[in-house]
């Protein structure tokens, strides 16, 4: 999480800014949009570095416009089917968000996070 510190988050749904809020990350700025079409050309555009998308609308841009976005996969701490986006042209953040989820997987906190949101499926 401490990427998403001191950087610009598009959002097009404010569930999922009542959700980060809950986070404290610093120096974050979230810039809401209205369509998905502007969060992904804000991304393009070097606007926002992530984009907070739900799995759905991920999965439709890889599909229907390669190389408009890279879906980094789902953020489990967050109460919805969400996926963080990038520009598919910054390896060195991938390398940087792969690393960080990673490192999560391999943690304490995966459990802990199991136990409290997913034991209950």
């Amino acid at each position: 999480m401490k990427l998403l510190n001191n950087t610009n988050i598009g959002i097009t749904d404010k569930d999922y800014w009542k959700q980060f809020k809950k986070l404290n990350l610093k120096g974050t700025n979230f810039d809401f949009f209205d369509q998905d079409d502007a969060l992904i050309n804000a991304l393009k555009v070097g606007k926002i570095k992530f984009a907070l998308i739900d799995s759905y609308t991920a999965r439709y841009w890889e599909v229907n416009s390669p190389n408009a976005i890279k879906d980094l996969g789902p953020i489990t701490t967050l109460e919805y089917f969400a996926a963080i986006a990038t520009n598919p042209n910054d390896p060195a953040l991938h390398h940087e968000i792969n690393k960080a989820l990673t490192d999560y997987f391999h943690s304490q906190g995966v459990i802990t996070n199991y136990h409290t949101n997913l034991i209950h499926f």
